[in-house]
C-alpha cells in the first residue's frame, strides 16, 4: 500500500482505513478476472446483455454501501459493498455460464495454429489495457499527495469527461443487442 499510496502517512488514519479496507477490496479483482473468463463464453453465444449489465450490480452496491456508510458512519461499508458486488457479480455470471451449457471450471488450451495467430492478435489490446492500468496506478499515487476529497471531485470530472464516450459505448451495445441478426 505505501508503493501505491505513497503521499499517505505511515501513521495517519486514512492510511490504517486503507490498509482495513485492502483485504475486502482485492477479491474483486479476482473476481473480475474470473467474470472476464465467463462473459467471454457469453458473448461468443451471442448473450452480450449480461456483461453490460454486470456494471449495473457494482453501481447498486456502492449505492447501498454508501447509504449505510453515511448513516453508520462508517467507511468500512464500501469495502463490504464492493466485496459483496464482485460475489454477486461472479454468482451471476457462472449461474448464466452454466444455464447455457458453458465451461465452468478451466482446462489447459490446446496451442494450435489458430490459437497462436489469435495471442499474435490479441497481444496490443493486452498491451494498452496495461498502459491503462500503469496509467492509473500512476493517477493513484499523485492523487495520494492531494488533501482529503480531492479524489472524490477528480473522479467526478472524469466520469463527466467520459459521459459521451459511455454513451456511445451504450448506444453501440444496444445496436448489437437489437440490430438486425445475420
Amino acid at each position: 500500500l505505501t508503493v501505491y499510496a505513497y503521499g499517505l502517512q505511515d501513521a495517519s488514519s486514512q492510511f490504517y482505513t486503507a490498509i482495513k479496507m485492502l483485504p475486502w477490496v482485492f477479491p474483486y479483482l479476482a473476481s473480475m478476472v474470473c467474470c472476464g473468463f465467463y462473459t467471454a463464453q457469453l458473448n461468443i453465444q451471442s448473450r452480450y446483455i449480461t456483461s453490460s449489465a454486470l456494471p449495473m450490480l457494482l453501481n447498486l452496491f456502492l449505492i447501498i454501501g454508501g447509504y449505510y456508510a453515511y448513516v453508520t458512519h462508517d467507511i468500512m461499508m464500501l469495502a463490504y459493498a464492493v466485496f459483496i458486488a464482485g460475489v454477486s457479480q461472479l454468482l451471476v455470471c457462472i449461474g448464466m455460464t452454466w444455464y447455457l451449457g458453458g465451461v465452468i471450471f478451466p482446462g489447459l488450451p490446446l496451442i494450435d495454429s489458430d490459437m497462436t495467430n489469435l495471442i499474435r492478435q490479441v497481444l496490443s489490446a493486452f498491451a494498452a489495457q496495461g498502459v491503462t492500468y500503469l496509467s492509473s496506478m500512476f493517477d493513484l499515487f499523485l492523487i495520494s499527495f492531494l488533501s482529503a476529497g480531492s479524489m472524490s471531485w477528480l473522479y467526478y470530472a472524469e466520469r463527466l469527461a467520459l459521459l459521451p464516450q459511455d454513451l456511445k459505448q451504450a448506444q453501440l451495445r444496444l445496436a448489437n443487442y437489437f440490430g438486425p441478426n445475420p
